[in-house]
């Protein structure tokens, strides 16, 4: 279609909705069918306003739960955090008990056992100390202390300890070497006191043949 064509039409169509009123009625009915009155519009972004204003207020309600929330956590973690600090704190005051009570419990022990050995069996026992240099016993330079019995030419150690390891029982049998080096007496045995033992201690002092006293069987 040229353009001359379309004017004609344009101009056809402009007479006829000015002149016959009855075609101008049918062209506006079908106008209104096919597009949105400015009612509709309207209406429609009514609704949206309102939509806007119930996600706005859903969104508030949700951002004071989340802040809420987020306090919460907060001293939830504060509290968690005192109570890690009194565990922490208890922790340490229990291994200062601990270390205090294994002291005691080895010197009550060392009593215990020279009243045994010196009323009993008439024998003397003594304290040797000595300085290892060598690092030899702990595996640096240290003062090496231990008990000692000796009756009828035999010399024994004895090491008390409040618990005892598989590395206290490997450290009284370098006690041993050292004495026999230091003394030039073998000893005759090699004895490990204490309350708490455990299994790979008593295994080692099977095979190094170091006799093991202990209430835990």
């Amino acid at each position: 279609m040229n353009a001359e064509t379309k004017e004609i039409i344009k101009e056809g169509l402009r007479h006829l909705l000015k002149e016959d009123r009855e075609f101008k009625f049918e062209v506006f009915e079908i106008l209104s069918a096919t597009f949105v009155t400015k009612e509709e519009i309207s209406k429609v972004l009514d609704e949206i306003k309102s939509l806007r204003k119930d996600f706005n207020a859903m969104f508030e309600e949700h951002s004071i739960a989340i802040k809420a929330l987020t306090k919460r956590v907060e001293e939830h973690s504060m509290t968690i955090e005192e109570h890690t600090k009194r565990i922490e704190k208890f922790d340490v005051t229990l291994s200062a008990i601990g270390s205090r009570w294994g002291i005691l419990a080895e010197s009550a022990f060392r009593q215990a056992l020279r009243g045994m050995f010196e009323d009993r069996f008439g024998v003397r026992v003594s304290e040797w100390i000595t300085e290892d240099k060598a690092g030899y016993v702990f595996g640096h330079p240290s003062i090496v202390q231990m008990d000692v019995v000796v009756k009828n030419g035999e010399h024994w150690l004895i090491e008390i300890k409040s618990s005892a390891s598989g590395g206290d029982v490997s450290t009284l049998h370098r006690m041993g070497v050292l004495y026999e080096k230091e003394k030039g007496v073998k000893p005759a045995k090699l004895i490990l006191v204490s309350p708490f033992v455990e299994d790979k201690a008593k295994a080692i002092a099977s095979s190094l043949d170091i006799d093991v006293y202990t209430s835990l069987i």
